[in-house]
């Protein structure tokens, strides 16, 4: 057990990949498997010894801090509002004197799924000696972090020269975890910042100084885009701090659909497994009528490589029930935009061949 060692988990973000979702819930209290990621993250902190664990705040902030407050273990749990957000650096220096009380610390990111072994993490920091200790994994589309054969990071995309490559460099990415010895702390200004530039700057003074542990087997996901996060999201039911995701069943289709909602606002998502060529047809259909305003749900989040999509939530009243509390109207209505649909035809053959290719 890593006695001694703190924790700081940053969930202040906005998490704007996954907006509209985290308009209104923040990503770290989005359902993983049934219970919100950040459970997930304070849970492998104390079951690593790991405490107390500090979680910053800011957007959604009173839905993070209340929940913190509520933990099983919140007595090891400390909230650090920002009214102001700080950065991934920014949240260091605000919780300065709780991380200035242990000789180091783990940083985690709220949003991040992993199951790294974080004991074996710590005890490889100290032993080497490092200021900071980065969690490295593989993911090729956004692979940044060279490290070099000696186990020490030689380079960071986007900040500097990079150096020519040296046997035995590997290219991996930051998995958002990593271990920092507290002296950091004096390199780091009030305000917002990053923490990139303490650790790049603590590399430019000292070459040892930034080490990255990239053991050989570690799943890991930022849960950055709406099918990855939904793959994750476990249960047909999941609801947390007023967020509720249901699966919806019983309508004749190979697609999966779930309903999310949070207070007045909801939204409905579907999933198009592997096989079903009817995506891109899907998403054709849905964009020539939302160009010509022939009402369908509007998308609100898509993701092509999941095939997912999130929609508008037209709710659950059918034609049927509508016809029978105003048979004339509705009847009227439906034949009003029927024509409609029917005058486009001809505009679509042109704008949208899979319209009308059948």
């Amino acid at each position: 057990m890593n006695s001694g060692v703190r924790g700081l988990v940053l969930a202040a973000g906005f998490g704007s990949r996954l907006a509209p979702i985290t308009d209104h819930v923040p990503k770290p209290l989005l359902p993983v498997d049934g219970a919100p990621l950040l459970d997930n993250v304070i849970g492998r902190l104390l079951a690593a010894g790991i405490s107390p664990v500090a979680i910053n705040n800011h957007h959604c902030g009173t839905l993070v801090a209340s929940h913190v407050g509520a933990h099983a273990q919140a007595d090891q749990l400390v909230s650090f509002p920002e009214v102001e957000i700080l950065g991934t650096g920014g949240a260091l220096e605000n919780a300065r004197d709780f991380l200035s009380a242990t000789e180091s610390f783990v940083v985690y990111n709220g949003d991040v799924l992993c199951d790294v072994d974080l004991e074996k993490l710590v005890a490889e920091h100290h032993a080497s000696a490092a200021l900071v200790t980065l969690l490295l994994v593989d993911c090729p589309a956004v692979n940044s972090v060279t490290l070099a054969a000696n186990g020490r990071v030689s380079h960071i995309a986007g900040t500097g020269e990079r150096p020519l490559p040296a046997t035995g460099d590997r290219h991996l990415t930051y998995a958002g975890v990593g271990v920092f010895d507290r002296q950091i702390l004096a390199d780091i200004e009030p305000g917002f910042s990053s923490l990139i530039a303490p650790v790049v700057r603590a590399m430019a003074a000292d070459p040892t100084a930034v080490r990255g542990y990239a053991p050989a087997s570690v799943a890991w996901d930022d849960l950055g885009s709406l099918g990855r996060w939904l793959q994750a999201a476990g249960p047909d039911v999941c609801t947390e701090e007023g967020f509720a995701l249901t699966r919806l069943t019983g309508h004749g289709s190979d697609r999966s659909f779930w309903r999310l909602s949070h207070e007045a606002w909801s939204a409905v998502a579907m999933y198009s497994p592997d096989g079903d060529d009817e995506y891109e047809r899907f998403v054709a259909v849905a964009r020539f009528l939302e160009d010509h305003k022939l009402g369908p749900a509007r998308r609100l989040l898509q993701d092509d490589a999941a095939r997912t999509l999130l929609m508008e939530d037209l709710g659950a009243t059918s034609l049927f029930s509508l016809s029978a509390a105003d048979p004339t109207g509705t009847y009227e209505q439906v034949v009003d935009h029927l024509l409609a649909l029917q005058a486009a035809t001809p505009m679509a053959a042109n704008e949208c061949p899979l319209a009308v290719d059948r």
